[in-house]
């Protein structure tokens, strides 16, 4: 992924459960959608050491409901995250006022840049 800022970050949701390890990859219950900004990057640009984690809170995203069990949950007070660990692997996370929490899989993460060094002919 090319961090830019203005680009997306789009990671599927699933609800945590006993059934979280059966579920399909393909069949998300939400999307979250992370406009990067250049704070955002620069804090994704962390790889932390193998035993520890990072953990950025997430003031502006948008969800999109896939499951229609969940549609009403965009109406309802939420709070997300996204948790960088060791590779870089990055991961978003999604808590409800009712104690539901959402995970995606860690996905890896590594960034590339545009330097502009592309040769000018």
């Amino acid at each position: 992924m090319e961090l830019v800022a203005g680009n997306l970050l789009r990671l599927p949701l699933f609800i945590l459960n006993d059934t979280l390890a059966e579920r399909d990859i393909e069949q998300p219950d939400l999307f979250i959608d992370i406009t990067l900004d250049q704070d955002l990057i620069d804090e994704l640009c962390v790889n932390p050491d193998v035993d520890n984690n990072a953990c950025l809170y997430l003031d502006d995203y948008q969800l999109e409901a896939i499951n229609s069990a969940y549609h009403g949950l965009l109406q309802e007070s939420h709070a997300a995250q996204l948790q960088i660990s060791h590779g870089p692997l990055v991961a978003a996370m999604l808590t409800t006022d009712d104690e539901r929490v959402f995970v995606s899989p860690h996905m890896d993460f590594m960034p590339t840049f545009d330097l502009g060094l592309e040769d000018e002919e």
